[in-house]
């Protein structure tokens, strides 16, 4: 049974999919992973893999485009990183975002409020002690991802920055 879990939160446009598919090729040793896709078009939950290309096709496979339920796909991650953490499992939240959430947990569109709620449930994920890194997307950092990051209490990784192997000690260190 493999000890560490890095769950990979990844919405569904094709900046961020590119950008996953560099962060699993950049982690330069062995976990199993789990994708927690979010977005409007659903997609079932999968397995945990340790298998590089299976995770890659996965990630591929993923439909494009649609709104941002930050807050619900954070929620997913928590659940599985619960899940995970009384299996006996170290687990690690990776996500990867730009910040602009505009889907709220209820499904009604709305920046304010899909904010407000990514926030909430940030916060809970900091207050369970479940470590979690942030990768920035953005061209330049946003300061609202810097501010979910802050409520995660997570390791802020702006994307003009990384490398496979500033990443891969990211990933170590957030564990």
């Amino acid at each position: 049974m493999t000890k560490f879990l890095v769950a990979i939160l990844v919405g569904t446009s094709s900046c961020l999919k590119c950008s996953a598919l560099a962060l699993i090729t950049g982690l330069a040793f062995s976990v199993a992973m789990r994708r927690v896709p979010f977005g409007d078009k659903l997609v079932p939950q999968e397995t945990t893999t340790r298998s590089l290309v299976r995770a890659k096709k996965s990630l591929s496979a993923l439909p494009g485009g649609g709104g941002t339920p930050l807050a619900s796909g954070l929620q997913s991650a928590f659940l599985i990183a619960s899940e995970e953490m009384r299996n006996g499992r170290m687990t690690s939240i990776v996500l990867l975002t730009d910040g602009s959430a505009n889907v709220a947990l209820d499904g009604t569109g709305g920046r304010a409020q899909a904010m407000s709620d990514a926030m909430k449930v940030s916060e809970m994920i900091a207050a369970n002690d479940i470590p979690c890194l942030l990768v920035d997307v953005s061209k330049l950092a946003s300061p609202k991802a810097r501010e979910i990051s802050q409520a995660l209490g997570a390791n802020y990784l702006p994307m003009p920055f990384v490398s496979s192997k500033n990443l891969s000690d990211a990933v170590r260190a957030s564990r």
